[in-house]
Parts: C-alpha cells; sequence; structure tokens
C-alpha cells in the first residue's frame, strides 16, 4: 500500500514539473507571436513611412526647381531689358515695373560693379546709396566671368531688413566688363508653405539645404534651424553616395528613429529632404500595439497563477519534509557540538545515542563507536582503564551508581569523580519513563579550578600573594585563641616610607614590583609559621609566632629593617626605601586583635615620627601623643581655610658690603589659641598627611607676590619640600606664581634639601632642570649635614649652597668648623656657585665668614623673621645690625 501511495506521490510530482514547463513555455510563445505581430506591423508601418516621405521629397524638388526656375527667368528677363535700352536704362524703373511674385520674393534690386545699390522695388523714392560689395553673392559675381545663377546662404537685407535667400545674375557693359548684379531676394518662408499644406504627423519637417551644409529653409523640425550649418549631419553621408534615397535617423535628442527622404535638385547645389517619425499614433501597428501587449499581459498572469497553484503545493510538501530533515540534523549537530557528554541507554541495555564529546570525556579513543554496545560492554571497557578508581585504586563510592544502568522509577542522581588524568567530571543519571536512562557528562575542571582561585584571592593579597587583610585577619583570631595555651606572640606592622614618591618618580608599574620584592623578602627573612599579610598599599603585618619576649621581636623588627632598606634592582634601575615598624607584643600589651592592631598602629607612628627607617614597641603614653598629633593635623586644616599662615621674611646679606640682597620666606602658623607655633612642629606632620602641597603652593605665590610690589632686583628664596617636587604639577604652579604675580623668574630662588637630591632620581633632576629652564635660581639648603655627594652637585643645577647652622656656630670655636666652611667655599668658587651662611649671630662669626670667602650670610645678626611690611625695605638700604 506504502509503496502505490509512492508512486501516486511521484506521478503527481513528475506532472506538477510537467505543469510548470508546459506553463512556460506557453508564455514564451505567446510573448513571441505578440511581438511578432506588433514587429510585422511596424515595418508596414516604416516601409509606408518611407515611400510616403520619399513621394513627399520628390514634390518638394519640384516646387523648388519651379520657384527658382521662374525668380531666374526675371532676373534674365530684366538684364535683357537693360540690355536693350529699355526706358533708357533707368534700373530703378525697370525693377519697378518688372512682375515678381510677391509671395516668393521679397525684394528685386540691382547692385553697381562698386557694390553700392541702385535701385530696389522696395524702397519708395529716390534709393538711398547701400554698399553691398562685402556680400556673398556680390564678390561671387565680381570674381566670376562666367554666367551662372547664384543661390547665397540666408542673410538679412539691408534694404528689406528680412532675412532672404539671394538668387542672382551678373551684368556687364557693352565691352563685357562687369557692371553689377540684380538680386532676387527669396522669402524663405514660401517653402514653409509647402510643409503647412501636408501632414507628416509628430515629428515631421522638411528642409532645402546647399550642397554646402547651410539651410536655406525648413518647416516642421527643421523651422528653427535656417542658416544652420548640416555638413557633419549623417545626410551628407548618404548624399555623397547617392543624389535620392530614404534612411532612418536615429540620433534624436528624444530617441525615437526618424524616417528621412532627400533628394539634390536637378540643376542647382541644393537638397530637400522630407522627415516624418517612424512611429505614427494614427498607424495600424501604433493602435493595435497596446492590444496586443494587454493580451499577451493578461494570458501570462492567468498562466502565473496556475503554475503558482502548482508550485505551493509542491513547496509546502518540500517544506514539511525539509522541516523534519532540519531538524534530525540540528538535533545532530547540538549532539555533536555540546560541551556535555550525552549517553542514552533503551530498556534493552544497549547504548543508543552517545555524542563525540562523551567519547572524548570517558577517554574512549576517537573513532569509538559505541552504538548498539551492551551497556555492560562500556562499563567493562572503562573499568579496565581505571576510570572508576580513585588514587589509592579503590572505586570511588559514587562510580557505583555509574556503573550499573539505572532503574525506571529511579531518583535523577548527581556526582563527581575525578578521571585519572585529573578531569573532573559532573554525571548526571535520569531514567527514562519507559526504561532506559539518559546519562551526562559534564568537564567542570576549570570551574573548580576557579572556584579554588577564587577562594584563594578572596583570602590573598593579588598582586604580592601575601595573606590579604580578611585571612590576616582570620590568623589574628586565631593567634589570640591560642594565647590560652600560652602561646605568646608579637606583631610588626610594617610601612614603608616615603612609597608614594616611587610611584610619582618612577611608575606604578615599578611601585608593585617593588611591592612583590618586599615581600619576597619578607617571606626569606621569617619562618614558615610566621604569617605574612599585605593589609594596605604600602603596608604590611607580620605576626611572629612563638615571640615571648621583646628581645625576640626586637631582633626580628632590627632584622627587617635592615633588609627592607637594601637597594631594590628593578628595571635596570636601583631603588631603595626604608621601613618603619610598630611592635605590639600579645598578650603584654593587649589580648584582642582590634586594640592590637591599634597599639601597633601606634607603635608605627611613633617609628615613623621619631626619623622612619626604625621601629618601636607600642607604650601606653603613646595614645595621648597621637591624639595631639591628630588634634594638630585637624587644626591645620582649618588654619589652611582661616587664614591662619603668615610669610615672614629674614634678609640675605653681603658678608663685604653688608648690603641686603635678598630673603628667604619663612612660613608662621599664628594659632588662636596657642599662639605662635614652631614650624618643626607642624611642618613634618604637613609632609606626611599631605598638607604641605596646598601649604607650599600658598607660600610660594605669597612670597612672588610679595616681592614683585619691592622694585629692584632683590630675591626671595623659598624652601621646597620633597613632597612639592615630586609632584607632577609642580613645574607648572611655579609658572603659574611667576605669572599671577609678575615677578622675574631670576628674582625667585627656591631652597631644597639634601634629602630631596639623596634620591637621585631621573623625575625629580628633570624637575629641577625644567625649573632652572624658566630662569629660577635653585639652593642647596643645610649642606653638609645629610650623606653629601659630590655628585650630585654636577648631576642637579645647582646654583648656590647654604652652609649649615651648625658649622656657623661652632666658628671661632671648633677648629674643624673653620676648615668645612673653608672646603665647602672653595668646592662653591670652583663652580662658580655662590655661597650662604645660615645662623650668623656675631660679629666674629661674620668677620670669620668673610676671611674663609663666604658670599652671604643671614641670621640674628642682621634680624630676625619679621613681616612683609616690616621686612622688606626700599632696595639698596645698608645693613642694620641688631644688638647681639
Amino acid at each position: 500500500m506504502s509503496g502505490s501511495k509512492g508512486r501516486v506521490e511521484g506521478c503527481l510530482l513528475v506532472f506538477k514539473q510537467t505543469a510548470v514547463y508546459f506553463g512556460l513555455a506557453l508564455i514564451a510563445v505567446i510573448w513571441i507571436a505578440a511581438v511578432q505581430q506588433i514587429e510585422t506591423e511596424r515595418q508596414a508601418s516604416q516601409s509606408s513611412v518611407a515611400q510616403n516621405t520619399a513621394n513627399l521629397a520628390r514634390v518638394f524638388e519640384e516646387n523648388v526647381i519651379r520657384s527658382i526656375s521662374e525668380t531666374d527667368k526675371v532676373l534674365r528677363f530684366l538684364r535683357q531689358l537693360h540690355a536693350q535700352g529699355a526706358n533708357s536704362g533707368d534700373w530703378s524703373a525697370l525693377v519697378r515695373e518688372t512682375y515678381l511674385d510677391s509671395e516668393l520674393t521679397l525684394q528685386l534690386a540691382v547692385i553697381d560693379e562698386k557694390g553700392i545699390l541702385i535701385a530696389s522695388n522696395v524702397l519708395s523714392g529716390p534709393v538711398q546709396p547701400i554698399d553691398l560689395s562685402d556680400r556673398e553673392h556680390f564678390r561671387v559675381h565680381a570674381k566670376r566671368t562666367t554666367d551662372e545663377l547664384f543661390i547665397s546662404k540666408p542673410v538679412l537685407g539691408r534694404a528689406s531688413n528680412k532675412w532672404s535667400v539671394q538668387l542672382t545674375r551678373r551684368f556687364s557693359h557693352a565691352d563685357g566688363r562687369f557692371a553689377g548684379v540684380i538680386v532676387a531676394s527669396l522669402d524663405p518662408s514660401h517653402f514653409s508653405h509647402f510643409y503647412e499644406s501636408i501632414r507628416l504627423g509628430n515629428g515631421g519637417g522638411i528642409a532645402l539645404i546647399g550642397t554646402d551644409g547651410i539651410v536655406r529653409a525648413g518647416g516642421g523640425t527643421h523651422a528653427a534651424d535656417l542658416g544652420k550649418d548640416m555638413i557633419e549631419n549623417e545626410l551628407f553621408l548618404h548624399v555623397r553616395s547617392s543624389s535620392h534615397g530614404t534612411f532612418t535617423h536615429r540620433q534624436q535628442p528624444d530617441g525615437s528613429p526618424r524616417v528621412v527622404s532627400y533628394r539634390s535638385v536637378r540643376g542647382y547645389p541644393l537638397i530637400v529632404t522630407v522627415s516624418a517619425d517612424e512611429w505614427q499614433p494614427t498607424s495600424s501597428w501604433a493602435r493595435n500595439r497596446p492590444f496586443y501587449l494587454v493580451t499577451a499581459t493578461l494570458l501570462t498572469i492567468i498562466i502565473l497563477v496556475a503554475i503558482g497553484l502548482a508550485l505551493r503545493h509542491k513547496y509546502a510538501l518540500w517544506e514539511s519534509e525539509e522541516r523534519a530533515r532540519r531538524k534530525s540534523r540540528e538535533l545532530q549537530l547540538t549532539l555533536e557540538h555540546m560541551s556535555q557528554g550525552i549517553l542514552m541507554v533503551d530498556p534493552d541495555e544497549k547504548v543508543a545515542v552517545m555524542n563525540r564529546q562523551c567519547v572524548r570525556l570517558l577517554g574512549l579513543p576517537e573513532d569509538t563507536d559505541c552504538t548498539d554496545w551492551n551497556y555492560s560492554k562500556l562499563v567493562g571497557r572503562l573499568a579496565v582503564a581505571g576510570e572508576f578508581c580513585n588514587e589509592l585504586g579503590t572505586v570511588e563510592p559514587g562510580a557505583l551508581a555509574e556503573m550499573k544502568p539505572c532503574a525506571s522509577g529511579e531518583s535523577p542522581s548527581t556526582y563527581e569523580r575525578t578521571r585519572p588524568n585529573g578531569t573532573v567530571l559532573e554525571v548526571r543519571s535520569n531514567p527514562l519513563p519507559d526504561g532506559g536512562f539518559v546519562r551526562t557528562f559534564t568537564d567542570i575542571t576549570a570551574r573548580r579550578r576557579t572556584e579554588a582561585q577564587i577562594a584563594h584571592f578572596a583570602r590573598h593579597d593579588p598582586l604580592t600573594d601575601l595573606a590579604n587583610r580578611v585571612l590576616f585577619r582570620e590568623e589574628l583570631d586565631t593567634a589570640v585563641a591560642a594565647l590560652a595555651e600560652g602561646q605568646a606572640f608579637a606583631l610588626h606592622v610594617i610601612n614603608l616610607d616615603r612609597f608614594s614618591s616611587i610611584n610619582e618618580s618612577f611608575s606604578h608599574s615599578v611601585g608593585d614590583k617593588l611591592l612583590r620584592a618586599v615581600a619576597q623578602r619578607l617571606g626569606r627573612a621569617l619562618r614558615r609559621n610566621d604569617v605574612i599579610a599585605r593589609i594596605g598599599g604600602d603596608e604590611f603585618a607580620v605576626i611572629q609566632m612563638e615571640a615571648p619576649t621583646a628581645a625576640e621581636a626586637s631582633a626580628v623588627a632590627e632584622y627587617l629593617c635592615k633588609e627592607l632598606s637594601e637597594p631594590y634592582a628593578i628595571d635596570g634601575q636601583q631603588v631603595q626605601i626604608s621601613a618603619s615598624i610598630g611592635v605590639a607584643l600579645a598578650p603584654a600589651d593587649a589580648s584582642v586583635p582590634h586594640e592590637l592592631m591599634k597599639a601597633a598602629d601606634l607603635a608605627l607612628c611613633s617609628a615613623k615620627a621619631e626619623g622612619r627607617g626604625t621601629y618601636r614597641f607600642f607604650k601606653h603614653e603613646m595614645n595621648a601623643a597621637l591624639q595631639a598629633r591628630r588634634t594638630l593635623e585637624v587644626e591645620m586644616r582649618g588654619a589652611i581655610q582661616d587664614g591662619q599662615f603668615e610669610v615672614y621674611y629674614q634678609p640675605i646679606n653681603s658678608v663685604v658690603t653688608k648690603e641686603v640682597l635678598g630673603f628667604e620666606a619663612l612660613l608662621r602658623w599664628h594659632h588662636p589659641e596657642r599662639g605662635l607655633v614652631p614650624p618643626q612642629e607642624f611642618i613634618p606632620i604637613a609632609e606626611e598627611c599631605g598638607l604641605i602641597v596646598p601649604i607650599g603652593a600658598w607660600v610660594l605665590k605669597q612670597a612672588c607676590l610679595d616681592m614683585s610690589r619691592r622694585p629692584g632686583d632683590s630675591r626671595v628664596s623659598v624652601n621646597l619640600s620633597p613632597v612639592q617636587i615630586k609632584r607632577q604639577d609642580f613645574v607648572r604652579a611655579v609658572q603659574e606664581a611667576l605669572e599671577e604675580s609678575g615677578l622675574a623668574p631670576e628674582r625667585l630662588e627656591l631652597e631644597i634639601t639634601e634629602s630631596t637630591l639623596l634620591q637621585n632620581d631621573q623625575f625629580t633632576q628633570m624637575q629641577l632642570q625644567q625649573i632652572r629652564a624658566l630662569g629660577v635660581r635653585i639652593a642647596m639648603d643645610d649642606f653638609g649635614t645629610g650623606y653629601s655627594s659630590l655628585s650630585y652637585l654636577l648631576s642637579y643645577p645647582v646654583d648656590r649652597i647654604k652652609i649649615d647652622r651648625s658649622f656657623v656656630a661652632g666658628l671661632g670655636e671648633q677648629p674643624g668648623c673653620a676648615a668645612i666652611v673653608r672646603a665647602i667655599t672653595a668646592l662653591a668658587k670652583s663652580l662658580n656657585m655662590t655661597t650662604t651662611a645660615e645662623g650668623v649671630e656675631t660679629a666674629r662669626q661674620l668677620e670669620l665668614l668673610a676671611q674663609l670667602g663666604c658670599d652671604e650670610a643671614q641670621g640674628f645678626r642682621f634680624s630676625v623673621p619679621r613681616p612683609a611690611s616690616e621686612a622688606l625695605p626700599a632696595p639698596g638700604s645698608a645693613l642694620r645690625e641688631e644688638a647681639a
């Protein structure tokens, strides 16, 4: 039965295909017949148009011949009368009395041998002389000796003031010499009357053209071509080969073909043309063409509708079959490209489906085809390969369920197992209602690895891989809990001194590498059971286990300070920092985690306040010192807003002339309650908390502004903090201070300390060179008190060296001080630098400085620091030494 149905469907399919081909063939036949019929009628119409234009051209030729010959007879008759002496040879009388068709001619005139018009039948009264010697129809006869009729190009008559074609003949004296020209001016519109008497339809036209290509007259489409040169027209290609003929001209502006018939006029250098559009609305083919096209179109539509209905049924059948095939392919592709392994076992425990991913995940060869395998055979193959055993060689508990088929009615199950190659599989089993089961295998190795990494990073610092604050707090809680068992420990909080300057001077990349290097040194310096953590940007913490005494904790802290301060080689550069450490002992200082952290932080603050690069143990009085420090910081922020700061000035004098050469700007804080706060109390705190940046910028601008109000060339010296120089925008800040105040750059001097130069980095050197390029002078303050290196004086653009007050105070009392001052001044002179002695308080000190070659001096001997209103006298004033 199914075979018979298939044969019927096959026959229907063949029939439908045949119907389509037959319908398309029928459409082709209909359109071929319609086009052929239209073409046949068009050709007949074209032949009719060609015959009609040819006949009209012949008639037009005869009309032209008759008109010209009759006019020529008049010219010869008039010449004969004049020769016979009629009217006593009076040309004016002769031309007026001579009969001439008024519709054909516009004028009958005579031109004498000099080209002067002497007679005209259109002018009344005596003829005014008109020079026509330049006319072609005159010059032609003047040059010829033969008696020929000349037909001119269209000209505008000077007597008649109308366009005309001149027919001329010469007349002669009795001795045969040229006597002049008789002219008959023909009206070109006369020939257009011929066009009006015939019907050529749309696009029709006639033209009278000379063999020189110039149009003499025209009508219809040639009505506007009078005088036009048509020598390049297609017409003349045909004229050269035949005196008459018909052709189709297709280069029309509207693109329609035009039938043109032409004839060369017998006896005259003229050509007549008659043209008409090939397509005439009144022709039979033009009338029938729409009917044929509409009929063919309707028949086509009917056939296409029939074909479409047949195809629609066929397409619906094909689409249904294709949909089924596509779903089958999609299912197969889905199975083959799934990230999960799929295993389906039928109720007979035969493998029905096993995709490629399942083969791979189970470790079978790629070309394994398990279809129709018994499930027990598959399990046996896997068991031999050791798929279900763990590292100890025993079968995993969950693998037992995988080794046997699921029974109908069992609940879905999920378990994980690790394959021998380390791959972690998640196995899910789902029984089917009619028996059999589906089992999926998912590779979750990456997920478990990622989860482990997430868990690790949640408790470790991603940069250094040390414990982070979360894990550190857990370890600290554990260590505190162990105090009950007598296991004392020490907590070290470590902060890298001026780490931010490393980021600013080099880059954050170098800073990150430095942090990793610090972490590595900490790891090498401590024991395995000690806990190391990074708890902030540049802050680390160490739990030193089993440290019952302060001596043990002190030894570790001292060792860490030493190790961390050793130079680091990073990216080909040598980077050096120091570390400050605060130490708290448990349970001696505290036995609660947050109190221990607070105690270690207080000890760290104490270490930083006492010079950095060292360590301090917690002491209970540190609480009060920290609170005072924080109070001072808060009050300092308010001082900036409330304008409590003021710039004082101390003069810098010439040691020889005692003249005031400049001033040093010194910051003073007028506290509303404490009074005048010494700079050494608040400047270090401002540097540490970052307030030195806005304070320093204000001092710089105020000093420039105050000095700009003092005429002359005295300079002002402003002290700089290393924190300011490390900022990217520092050079711009100096430029703004100079621009806003109008102070000349050479009147500003910036004082830097040896600690700034000790860093010896490219960024600091670049900053100082840019400042020096502005014209601003640079001085080295407190020279000789730090780790002086003479190479700094060559590497940095220093203009002046300031001799520290400690050497000045020892002059006359300690012999070594004089030797140091002499060496400094000699060095400065050899490097073309100026020297200034600080802290000069006695006349003896000033005298010795002059003997030792010092250039400038400042101190209480000259003046204490005063406000700008008191300290900036008129320029050029002599030194006023204050009483010692």
